[in-house]
């Protein structure tokens, strides 16, 4: 894509740039979000605008930004690259000295991901990876522990890493939320453990009347006695698992097809 914004400014791509010596960047003292465009349109662009700013405060990245002239600008991304379907990210980078004067990115960054029509009827294959994000409910660009596991996952074979934290317990994957499904009920990582994503919020609220929802600690020692393990994203929407570690799993078709189905129709009119 040739045009993006920088603090509300149209500017070339490739005269986009980041002083190397800018402590921010050094230290990963910035959050992001990232947004699908379908039809010309941005997927929920309030929520992502939100989380953006959430993420900002429980980071304490100070800034001078608005919500309004934000999603003007993702509009001019937009419309600038003639964007039909895509993905745009925004980017906040802190100011280090006085935590005032916060810059912003928004990179329009290609086209969207589709997934064959087999991984949704008959599960994609995962791995575990030891390690947890430092700051969990905030979306952070301290991404290297995510970036390795994903990569190995990738020499495996598989879709994605499932992190593991120390206790054993299954938070969440590199780049997806992560649900277990046990006698019909849907069990999802605790929240202080996990960062909600989009689709995890939407999923919760189009399934409520048809499935009871907990929040427990999922252990991966315990993976043969669930009846399935799903991931949700962005790109992915709702993407059963049937292997984990060499591991086939159960996968309850039936079921999974439901949670497909309502969620797919929750957000049918976006």
């Amino acid at each position: 894509m040739k045009f993006s914004v920088k603090n509300g400014k149209i500017i070339k791509t490739s005269k986009l740039n980041i002083n190397i010596t800018n402590q921010a960047y050094w230290f990963d003292f910035s959050v992001y979000t990232s947004l699908k465009v379908i039809g010309g349109k941005i997927f929920y662009a309030d929520y992502h605008v939100e989380r953006l700013f959430d993420s900002a405060l429980k980071l304490d990245l100070g800034h001078d930004f608005n919500r309004d002239d934000i999603k003007n600008w993702l509009e001019k991304v937009i419309k600038k690259n003639k964007i039909k379907d895509g993905f745009i990210r925004m980017f906040l980078l802190g100011d280090v000295e006085k935590n005032e004067k916060a810059d912003l990115y928004i990179v329009a960054i290609g086209g969207l991901t589709f997934y064959p029509d087999k991984f949704y009827k008959e599960g994609v294959l995962a791995i575990t990876y030891a390690g947890e994000r430092h700051f969990p409910n905030i979306k952070s660009k301290d991404l290297l522990l995510s970036f390795v596991a994903l990569r190995q996952a990738k020499k495996r074979g598989c879709l994605e890493a499932l992190l593991v934290d120390k206790e054993g317990c299954v938070r969440e994957g590199t780049r997806t939320n992560f649900y277990a499904l046990k006698d019909g009920v849907i069990i999802i990582p605790p929240d202080e453990k996990v960062l909600e994503g989009i689709t995890k919020k939407f999923l919760k609220e189009a399934v409520k009347d048809d499935f009871k929802i907990i929040k427990e600690d999922i252990r991966i020692k315990d993976i043969e006695s669930y009846d399935g393990f799903f991931l949700t994203s962005t790109t992915m929407n709702v993407m059963p698992i049937k292997n984990i570690n060499g591991i086939d799993c159960k996968i309850n078709l039936d079921r999974i097809k439901k949670i497909q189905k309502l969620y797919k129709e929750y957000i049918k009119d976006f």
